[in-house]
């Protein structure tokens, strides 16, 4: 490695380093959210009737050392769930027409291991959601997430230019409590949901030099329904941290039988008029309730001149009951 390489690393390196325990990280936002809400609401959690597993993987600026692998795995269920006549007759058909059911409980784990040059960070979460029907065609959940968040440097990836440099000797590993909370509002065509990470601050186990910024989800959609096949779903997240501060993704979704289904995200700062990424999807949900999904970032910020674009891929399964034939999801999003 040449002088000037050594450089840019252990600069880009100190710069990482010192981020972290000014201003701790982000919330981490992966692109297929639109299909796993549960990464950025915990209000979701248990809101269908069968229990679900998610597990997914993204490799972000392909080609560029060090750039950020991310890897997810979560599971939720919904608890003292209580079939009525109205949904027992509905179980067999494609979608619900209204909602007609008791209060419910929701409960879900996740973790997530996101790495970033020599920064190494796992968060594990147990989440709690309830959900209320207020109006024959309206649900309200509430969830909320409590977890930890252990930030480890990989002391031994780091290389020095200047041997006697003892900076690297002071770096310290962290962990910190997390607290997340979410409301989700939706009906049978449209949804909207609210939702907000890391709002305890100086939760860093006795670290008062640690400042921890609140990030803030906000996001909501309409499904068109263009023909007895095809959905049409146009939907927005806003989104406001520490580093991304009024960030908006401009997002569709067109899905066919409730199966197949593609869609197209446009990410960008500055509520969207800077874009920094397009983002191509698509998937499947069968019917024998496996989910598979993969999507491709194209970068159109300086860094496409390095980077091969981002990847990402979603497996999961539903444990549906032995007389639905299909599984009948809530979440039409």
């Amino acid at each position: 490695m040449t002088p000037i390489r050594k450089s840019i690393t252990i600069l880009t390196a100190l710069i990482l380093l010192m981020w972290v325990p000014a201003h701790a990280q982000r919330k981490l936002l992966q692109s297929q959210y639109m299909v796993n809400y549960m990464q950025v609401n915990p209000a979701v959690v248990g809101l269908n009737r069968f229990t679900e597993f998610r597990l997914s993987a993204r490799n972000q600026w392909a080609g560029v050392k060090g750039a950020p692998t991310t890897y997810f795995g979560g599971l939720n269920m919904p608890i003292n769930y209580h079939k009525t006549a109205h949904e027992e007759n509905q179980e067999l058909y494609q979608d619900v027409v209204g909602y007609d059911e008791r209060p419910h409980h929701g409960f879900g784990i996740s973790a997530m291991n996101d790495q970033v040059g020599v920064i190494e960070q796992v968060r594990a979460y147990g989440t709690y959601a309830y959900h209320l029907q207020l109006t024959p065609k309206i649900m309200l959940s509430t969830g909320l997430s409590i977890g930890v968040i252990n930030t480890h440097v990989n002391r031994d990836e780091i290389v020095l230019y200047d041997k006697n440099d003892t900076a690297v000797d002071e770096i310290q590993d962290a962990a910190r409590a997390d607290l997340q909370v979410g409301f989700w509002l939706h009906s049978i065509n449209w949804f909207a949901g609210f939702s907000t990470f890391e709002i305890n601050r100086n939760n860093d186990f006795g670290k008062k030099d640690v400042r921890v910024h609140p990030a803030y989800y906000l996001t909501g959609g309409y499904r068109f329904v263009l023909s007895r096949d095809i959905d049409f779903i146009p939907s927005v997240m806003v989104r406001s941290a520490s580093l991304e501060e009024n960030a908006l993704d401009y997002n569709l979704k067109v899905r066919y039988q409730s199966i197949l289904w593609a869609g197209l995200s446009m990410r960008g700062v500055n509520y969207g008029f800077d874009p920094s990424e397009l983002v191509f999807l698509c998937g499947a949900d069968l019917r024998n309730g496996i989910t598979f999904a993969y999507s491709y970032d194209y970068q159109m910020s300086e860094i496409k001149t390095v980077s091969h674009g981002s990847h990402e891929f979603t497996v999961g399964y539903a444990l549906r009951g032995k007389r639905q034939r299909r599984l009948n999801r809530r979440n039409f999003w």
